[in-house]
This record gives C-alpha cells, structure tokens and sequence, in this order.
C-alpha cells in the first residue's frame, strides 16, 4: 500500500469520524455531510456531488 503523511492524516481522519458515529454508518454520513455544510458556510464555498455515472478520460470512449 502507498504510504504518505497526507494518507495517514486521511486515514486517521476517518478512523476519528467512525468513532464519534459509534460504527454507525448512517451517523457517519450525517457528520461527514454537516461538516461540508460547515466549511462551504465558513469559507464561501460551494461543492457539487460527482457524476459517477460520467465518463472521466474521453478516450475511453474510442475504440482500441
């Protein structure tokens, strides 16, 4: 597995997350989704929700 300082910090951010939603994942998703209510609050920011459904690299697209 890749090893960073920035990973660590992720993955420690997310053990801290699971703790406080008692390993509840609804809880989880919650807290997760105020803090993003929080910081697009504080800092004048607007996030937007992914597309999974569209296409990333347009050469997937073309056949081989």
């Amino acid at each position: 597995m890749i090893q960073s300082e920035l990973l660590d910090i992720k993955y420690k951010t997310q053990i801290l997350l699971n703790e406080k939603a008692e390993y509840d994942l609804e809880k989880y998703f919650e807290t997760v989704h105020q803090i993003v209510l929080d910081t697009e609050k504080n800092y004048k920011l607007k996030f937007h929700k992914a597309d999974a459904t569209k296409k990333l690299d347009k050469e997937e697209d073309q056949p081989a």
